[in-house]
């Protein structure tokens, strides 16, 4: 089975239909997850996304990471600030990895880890 190379949330929230049933236990995720809430969203409350993300992670069954980042002041919003974007690309940088296949026998291209 293979997975992606990760999936980020902004604002979002796990429907209470899609929740995992306590009886439907936990299922391997591979997929890095990250969900980003804000602390003055009008929509979802801080803890309601809490909740939700902390039913989300219970349910992947610790094969992957999940992170939630609290970002203050952000409302029900889309990125909206350099640190939050920030944010998103560092989840991007640590979780994601373009291969080109035209590139990966070039001698000139040096890979950074």
């Amino acid at each position: 089975v293979g997975r992606l190379g990760g999936v980020v949330s902004v604002c979002g929230h796990l429907p209470p239909e899609l929740a995992p049933s306590p009886s439907s236990g936990a299922v391997s995720v591979q997929t890095p997850i990250l969900v980003v809430a804000g602390t003055h969203d009008e929509r979802m409350s801080l803890s309601a996304a809490r909740r939700s993300f902390e039913k989300l992670r219970d349910s992947m069954g610790g094969g992957a990471m999940a992170v939630l980042a609290e970002i203050d002041g952000k409302r029900h919003e889309m990125i909206g600030s350099e640190a939050e974007a920030r944010r998103v690309m560092q989840f991007f940088s640590e979780h994601l990895e373009l291969h080109v296949g035209a590139l990966e026998s070039d001698p000139s291209i040096i890979r950074v880890r």
